[in-house]
């Protein structure tokens, strides 16, 4: 899995974003040094209450999958995205979400609800009250697995929130991945200055080589500690060790293959309904220019009969004028 996490805007967000705004805490500081992701309630829900900031997990071949997911998205051009590095923003308290099915979240909803009102009724005891407190900490984290969907959340979204009340803070000198197109990456550049010159800048929505060109590197790697590995073993010392670790590589990158094997089935199944669509497209182009055409010839040969019957009304017209 990827060692980033990503927030996903659009292009006017992103520059408004890392413009940041004011840190009453950090005086000392240049604003401009400072972006803010602002917290919302995520996708409107109305029974959900949490205001979070959101991030994914997901590897950047496949964060394009959350633009062409749903329409929303689609309009807002989220080509763009600001990467951090995981480590980082777990310390600065950003947590993964909890996946659970409907019935789940229902359940909890209510007893959340059920105990929130208890306590402004100021009719709760201790034990509610921990529970309380327990609950308010994983109830902004929870999400639906979406298990009857065929793009199922814990597959593509792999989300991390932040909780907070107002949003995050952040340096641009922590950022270390920007999604954005070529022709846009000259006004966020303007924006970061010299922090530029340590992040990343991808195109998300492109095909990228990053498995490969890892697995490459990684091969070299691989047969090196192959090679010392059975050296080892030649001179009669120990190697469990270091085949542990070479294992464990081996079964991570192995479940990060399989993903990318995942995304791109689902792409190809995609792909085939966009050549079916296309085709029904195609041939009702077809079927409106043709009928516009036929319509279009109707009108003309109206247009000649009309014309005919005109010439020969006044042509029996001329001939009835007396000389």
């Amino acid at each position: 899995m990827s060692p980033f996490l990503i927030h996903m805007t659009g292009k006017k967000e992103i520059l408004s974003i890392l413009q940041g705004k004011s840190i009453n805490d950090l005086d000392d500081v240049e604003e401009s040094d400072w972006g803010f992701l602002e917290s919302c309630i995520p996708e409107n829900k109305s029974d959900y209450k949490a205001k979070v900031v959101c991030f994914t997990e997901s590897p950047t071949f496949a964060l394009d999958f959350f633009r062409r997911r749903k329409k929303t998205r689609w309009v807002k051009d989220q080509r763009f995205g600001l990467g951090f590095s995981k480590a980082s923003l777990v310390r600065a308290g950003v947590r993964p979400v909890i996946y659970l099915d409907q019935p789940m979240i229902q359940k909890i909803n209510k007893i959340f609800n059920d105990l929130e009102r208890q306590e402004q009724e100021k009719n709760i005891d201790q034990a509610s009250e921990e529970l309380l407190d327990l609950v308010r900490k994983f109830y902004p984290l929870v999400f639906p697995i979406l298990e009857s969907n065929r793009f199922q959340g814990f597959m593509w979204e792999r989300e991390w929130r932040m909780v907070s009340e107002t949003g995050f803070s952040f340096k641009h000198s922590d950022l270390r991945i920007i999604c954005c197109p070529e022709e846009e990456q000259g006004a966020i550049e303007d924006i970061l200055q010299v922090n530029k010159d340590h992040i990343q800048f991808v195109r998300s929505w492109q095909e990228y080589n990053d498995v490969t060109d890892f697995l490459n590197r990684q091969s070299k790697i691989w047969e090196e500690k192959n090679s010392s590995i059975k050296f080892k073993k030649t001179i009669g010392e120990p190697a469990s060790v270091q085949l542990q670790k070479l294992l464990d590589e081996y079964q991570s990158t192995l479940k990060t293959l399989k993903e990318r094997q995942d995304f791109i089935a689902s792409l190809q199944e995609e792909h085939e309904m966009l050549k079916e669509q296309i085709f029904k497209i195609n041939q009702g182009i077809l079927d409106c220019q043709r009928q516009i055409e036929e319509e279009n010839l109707r009108k003309r040969d109206q247009s000649r009969i009309a014309l005919d019957t005109l010439q020969g009304v006044q042509d029996s017209l001329d001939w009835d004028i007396p000389f």
